[in-house]
C-alpha cells in the first residue's frame, strides 16, 4: 500500500511543466534542455554566486546572461519564473532586462520606485504593452511568473491574482539580456537572484501557482 501512494505521489509532483532552461543560483544548479551546464555558461561572472543566489552588491554592474541560456531567452517567447530578493525598501529594482540595439525590443520587469509597484513592460518600434500589479512590494524575496508572447503580456507575483494590460500584437527581436538592469548599467539597491525558470508560453491560469 504504501509502494502505492509513494508512485501515486511520484506521479503527480511530475505532472507540473518541464522547464526549457533553469538556473538556480541557490542551489547551483543549472540546465539547457534537460542538458546539466555549468553557471560560466548562464552568466559572465559566475564568481558572484554564493549561498544567497547571484549577489549583486551596491554599487554592481548588472550581470550579462550568457549561451544558450540567453539564447533561449531571448526568443521572447515564453512563460518565465523569476525569484529575486532586494535589500531596498522603497528604490526602484530592475532584476531582468531583455534589449536590442538602441534600447530598442525590449522586456523589463521592474519595481517602481515610491509606489512600489511590480511593472512589466515589453516594446518594439511602435509596439507597446505595460502591465502593472498596484501592490506595494517591499524589501525581501519576490517570484513573479511571466508570460510574453506576441500576442500576450500577463503576470502574476507572490502567488496574487493575474494582471494583464494592453492588448496589442508584435514581435521582438531582442539581442541581450542582464540582471539587475540594462547590460552596462550600475545598478544601487543590492539585489540577489535566486533563480531563474523558461518555460514554454503556459496558460494565465497557472501562474498563479507558479509565482509561489
Amino acid at each position: 500500500m504504501m509502494l502505492g501512494i509513494l508512485a501515486a505521489a511520484n506521479r503527480r509532483r511530475s505532472t507540473g511543466p518541464a522547464p526549457l532552461a533553469s538556473a538556480n543560483f541557490v542551489t547551483g544548479t543549472f540546465s539547457v534542455g534537460g542538458v546539466t551546464v555549468t553557471a560560466a555558461e548562464i552568466v559572465d561572472h559566475p564568481e558572484l554566486i554564493t549561498g544567497n543566489g547571484l549577489e549583486m552588491i551596491e554599487p554592481a554592474d548588472a550581470v550579462n546572461i550568457v549561451g544558450d541560456f540567453l539564447t533561449v531567452l531571448l526568443t521572447a517567447n515564453w512563460t518565465i519564473v523569476l525569484e529575486w530578493n532586494h535589500l531596498d525598501a522603497a528604490s526602484e529594482i530592475c532584476p531582468l532586462a531583455l534589449t536590442g540595439a538602441g534600447d530598442d525590443n525590449t522586456v523589463q520587469i521592474r519595481r517602481l520606485d515610491g509606489s512600489r509597484h511590480l511593472f512589466v513592460e515589453d516594446f518594439a518600434g511602435a509596439g507597446y504593452r505595460g502591465v502593472v500589479d498596484s501592490f506595494a512590494f517591499g524589501d525581501g524575496v519576490h517570484k513573479i511568473a511571466l508570460t510574453r508572447t506576441n500576442s500576450k503580456l500577463v503576470f502574476s507575483a507572490d502567488g496574487r491574482a493575474v494582471v494583464t494590460g494592453d492588448i496589442e500584437d508584435f514581435a521582438l527581436s531582442p539581442t541581450a539580456a542582464a540582471f539587475g538592469g540594462y547590460p552596462g548599467w550600475t545598478l544601487l539597491p543590492t539585489t540577489y537572484i535566486r533563480s531563474l525558470k523558461i518555460y514554454a508560453p503556459q496558460n494565465n491560469s497557472l501562474l498563479r501557482a507558479l509565482s509561489v
